[in-house]
């Protein structure tokens, strides 16, 4: 549940959602990790209050039971260099998908698709397809005859954008654009302007892509809902809102706690 009001205006309210966030992610690593020092952007080198000590990573992981057995969901080396934001969507990931890969339970997330995934199927965080093209999925289902594309956002402002340069024309050329024309009538200026979002819709023709936001994101919403429209194989393309999955898992006893906290953590700021 999301409390206070959220600008109206597009860039006014992206100001503040960010600021309430990181602020209440600030309190959060005082208040309830203990946490006193900040830790430093990587970009910058910059400390900030939402930030871990980058020795205090895996306290990015939630302790309610299921903290040892996240660990080792993900290759230690595949950890972002931001994964000690408690902002990351790396960490937002596992946190959100992490217990019911843990306790085989993948069918919750079908109840909540309206697609039919089995207890059995094999996942994967940090996932990528092909090396070559490089796209990288936040958390990855295979099924029996489809495969299940997840794309997390958090307090990402957009989608992220490519440069109209040399190289990713090249890229466009010989990677995207014969895939492009199959599923969608857009112009090359309109796949840079949106490059993560078009290069994740193009796994639609292999399966489901999936974008999982915070329900109080309806900019991001609104953006996929756009982008779907324009789709051939709309059917492929799905909306998960990560409210809808934290209740759906406080129904179960053993995920209750872990959910109760990871709402605290990424849904309750003022």
């Amino acid at each position: 549940m999301l409390y206070g009001r959220l600008s109206a205006q597009k860039g006014e309210r992206d100001m503040k959602f960010d600021k309430l966030i990181k602020n209440h992610l600030a309190s959060y690593k005082l208040n309830t990790l203990k946490i006193i020092p900040d830790g430093v952007w990587w970009k910058n080198k910059k400390t900030y209050t939402h930030i871990l000590p980058k020795g205090k990573y895996i306290e990015n992981i939630i302790n309610k039971g299921f903290q040892a057995d996240l660990i080792k969901l993900i290759n230690t080396k595949d950890f972002h260099l931001g994964f000690h934001h408690l902002n990351s969507s790396q960490a937002l990931a596992l946190n959100l998908f992490g217990p019911l890969v843990c306790t085989k339970k993948l069918s919750i997330l079908g109840e909540l698709l309206e697609i039919q995934i089995s207890d059995t199927f094999i996942s994967e965080f940090e996932y990528i397809e092909n090396p070559n093209e490089n796209t990288n999925f936040d958390f990855f289902i295979k099924g029996n005859n489809f495969n299940i594309y997840f794309e997390v956002k958090y307090t990402e402002t957009e989608f992220g954008k490519a440069k109209d340069d040399e190289d990713h024309r090249e890229k466009y050329n010989n990677i995207y654009k014969d895939n492009l024309e199959q599923i969608v009538n857009i112009s090359q200026k309109q796949f840079f302007n949106e490059y993560q979002l078009w290069r994740n819709i193009l796994y639609s023709e292999k399966g489901y892509i999936v974008f999982v936001v915070p329900k109080f994101r309806t900019d991001l919403v609104n953006i996929v809902e756009i982008a779907k429209k324009q789709v051939k194989n709309n059917n492929n393309v799905k909306i998960l809102t990560i409210d809808d999955v934290v209740n759906k898992c406080k129904e179960y006893d053993v995920y209750k706690d872990h959910y109760i906290e990871f709402e605290n953590k990424y849904l309750r700021f003022v």
